[in-house]
């Protein structure tokens, strides 16, 4: 990979800043906080959509976020032969890749087209974009943080999570039992069960022979309902016995009542019912004229007192209004002077001078005002009794307009009313009219028996040939003539006996019939339960070996959970790779002209150094932390490379982020001289080095300097 050219909107700290890249060993150089590590970190960004350290909304300018402007990262690069570009925005998952002549977008057919180009995410974050601090970390921090960091390196960093997310996996699942003893619990019942099956089974083939020996249920069936279509004409035709003698019973009552009556003759009441009518007319009309007499009285008094009202209006009623509405005028119209000469009463000066000259005059002004504000409210009192004393002719007018309305209401109603009746004795009346309704009364009680004697003699008839035809026709239902009673009570009592013996001898059927249902019922009931147990026993040896399976798995998550502690197979893989990249970072300590070379510490990561220019060193080695600043710089950049050349050596980028962050001057000007070391082993590999760095003496033995926040 050859990145070409870069353009930055709104990233982090860069509005708009283009950038083209040329030679193989790239400094970045600027000040403390002016966006070095972020340029680096946009190049990132824009292949892999993350600059690990920052969540995705914080790279946006915070200026432009507040606008809600967006940003985005441009980023042009070769690889393989092929020219590509990427677009990715900031603010919104929005990306395109242009690989040759090919347009690829969205996040996720990015992803697949970048892997297939080999350009992998997490080795890029892992051996590519070395940031701040990951230069040397992995070599010189304590023995605890450089396992962890190399762990991480090697893509292990996850290794005490997921141990942890196993551990509590582990601690959340229910330990799998063995299912055994329930399995043979489970066979010893279902023998049980078949043998009471067996047992049920022969005692049901017994009792079909005795149901078989009690009969032909269909036979004793047809005898009972032929009994049951004769008993109840035997006992119909008792009972029409019964009705014959109690209708005659009847008529005898009947006759015996009313044979000694002689209310048989009816009597003529139309007569007496037409005076009765005649009377009740007579009174209801005395009662009306006697109302309208009353009325008429009531409304010739109601006139009379119209016509007074009238009367009392007098005839100069309208002058007097006159009089009483010119004297309220004045009465308003002093009161009106009356306050204006308060006023004045209140603002005139004391004594005889003029308030507006100041010249004397002769007379008291306050004096004089008074004087007329007495008079005023004098003439006001007067004029206010009078009114008050008049204040009745306000109402002459209503009074006037209701009285002749009224007069000629009560006019009317006495014409409508007509003269006056003479009235009649109506006590005279209602005696009459009492003693003839009494004399009705009686008549109607006397007819109103005989009635229901003559009714009550042909309905006492009429029952008794009634329960003579029911009779015969009960008795004709029966084969054989009409016969006495007594023969009819015998037959009955000989078909119900007979009705008792069939009714006992089905019953006794049925009960057996109904124990050998439930003894049946018992057979499938048990058969079933037999079934399910057979199926619960498959249940179970298919959970035990389930379980089985299960506590299999189970032990091989515990060896994978114990795989994951670091001091297992993180730390066996960790020893591994960095015993394999010994050679190749001796190599490139070589080309960098080190005196020393390196071989891992024998617990923990690290290295021990073996100084080539001939100096004794103790024994054994000592470990690279005792290295100088610019010693250290040398193995870091070295193992940086070795990192670099195992798992990204098909990429042809490696970006270190100020790896001379802690040298002091003098060390600094040593580490030009490596770094045109650096520059030529770039050159020899045809791989791009960024290097982030705030000093800029050091730009003379880079290819390119990328200068920031200038």
């Amino acid at each position: 990979m050859k990145l070409k050219k870069i353009k930055l909107a709104n990233y982090r700290q860069h509005k708009d800043l283009e950038v083209e890249f040329s030679g193989n060993i790239i400094a970045v150089v600027g000040g403390n906080g002016k966006g070095k590590s972020n340029f680096l970190g946009a190049i990132q960004f824009a292949l892999t959509g993350e600059q690990p350290g920052f969540n995705k909304e914080d790279l946006l300018n915070w200026e432009a976020a507040k606008s809600g402007d967006g940003g985005y990262v441009d980023l042009e690069f070769s690889h393989n032969g092929m020219e590509c570009r990427i677009q990715r925005r900031i603010e919104k998952p929005a990306v395109t890749l242009t690989v040759g002549s090919e347009k690829f977008s969205g996040t996720k057919k990015v992803a697949e087209e970048l892997a297939l180009l080999g350009i992998d995410k997490d080795v890029l974050r892992q051996s590519v974009f070395v940031r701040q601090t990951e230069v040397e970390s992995v070599l010189f921090d304590d023995p605890r943080e450089r396992e962890l960091a190399f762990q991480k390196l090697v893509g292990l960093g996850d290794a005490a999570k997921h141990n942890k997310f196993l551990t509590d996996f582990l601690a959340a699942l229910a330990e799998p039992k063995s299912m055994a003893d329930e399995i043979e619990r489970q066979r010893k019942l279902i023998e049980e069960q078949k043998k009471a099956l067996g047992d049920l089974e022969t005692r049901s083939a017994g009792m079909d022979e005795t149901i078989k020996a009690a009969g032909d249920e269909d036979a004793i069936r047809k005898d009972i309902r032929v009994l049951q279509s004769r008993i109840p004409l035997v006992e119909t035709v008792l009972c029409r016995f019964d009705d014959l003698d109690s209708a005659n019973d009847n008529y005898e009552s009947v006759k015996e009542k009313y044979e000694s009556h002689s209310l048989f003759e009816v009597v003529d009441v139309t007569e007496l019912a037409n005076k009765c009518a005649d009377l009740k007319s007579r009174i209801a009309t005395a009662e009306r004229e006697h109302l309208e007499n009353k009325a008429r009285k009531n409304a010739e008094a109601y006139l009379s007192l119209a016509k007074k009202d009238l009367e009392n209006v007098p005839a100069d009623w309208e002058a007097r209004m006159e009089e009483y509405q010119s004297t309220q005028k004045a009465v308003n119209e002093l009161r009106g002077r009356s306050k204006q000469l308060q006023k004045l009463l209140a603002d005139a000066p004391l004594g005889n001078v003029c308030p507006l000259c100041g010249s004397t005059v002769d007379h008291n002004i306050k004096a004089e005002i008074q004087n007329e504000l007495d008079e005023v409210n004098r003439e006001v009192g007067e004029k206010s009794a009078w009114l008050r004393n008049n204040e009745k002719v306000t109402e002459f007018q209503r009074i006037r307009d209701k009285a002749e309305s009224d007069v000629k209401m009560w006019e009317t109603r006495v014409k409508e009313l007509g003269p006056e009746v003479g009235e009649v004795d109506m006590e005279w009346l209602r005696r009459e009219l009492a003693s003839a309704t009494d004399k009705l009364n009686a008549a109607n009680t006397s007819n109103n028996t005989a009635a229901t004697a003559k009714a009550a003699m042909s309905e006492a008839l009429k029952r008794v040939e009634n329960a003579e035809s029911a009779l015969y026709a009960a008795m004709d239902k029966i084969p054989g003539g009409r016969r006495e009673r007594g023969d009819y009570g015998k037959a009955g009592n000989v078909m119900k006996d007979r009705m008792e013996v069939l009714l006992a001898g089905l019953s006794a059927l049925s009960d057996l019939r109904k124990k050998k249902a439930e003894l049946d019922g018992g057979i499938s009931q048990t058969r079933s339960f037999v079934e399910e147990a057979e199926k619960g026993l498959a249940d179970l040896e298919r959970v035990n070996a389930e379980n089985e399976v299960k506590a299999r798995k189970i032990q091989v998550v515990r060896d994978v959970k114990d795989w994951f502690s670091y001091k297992n197979g993180p730390r066996v893989m960790s020893k591994a790779v960095m015993g394999m990249l010994v050679d190749e970072t001796n190599k490139f300590l070589g080309q960098f002209g080190a005196p020393f070379v390196v071989t891992p510490v024998e617990e923990g990561m690290g290295f021990r150094c073996l100084f080539t220019d001939g100096r004794v060193v103790s024994s054994p080695p000592p470990e690279a932390t005792m290295l100088s600043g610019g010693q250290k710089i040398a193995l870091a950049v070295a193992f940086r490379f070795a990192v670099y050349m195992m798992f990204a050596g098909k990429l042809g980028l490696l970006s270190l982020d100020e790896p001379t962050a802690y040298l002091d001057d003098e060390t600094i000007a040593r580490f030009a001289d490596l770094l045109g070391k650096i520059r030529q082993t770039a050159q020899n590999l045809d791989i791009q080095v960024l290097i982030s760095t705030h000093e800029t003496a050091l730009a003379p033995a880079m290819d390119q300097t990328i200068t920031i926040g200038e």
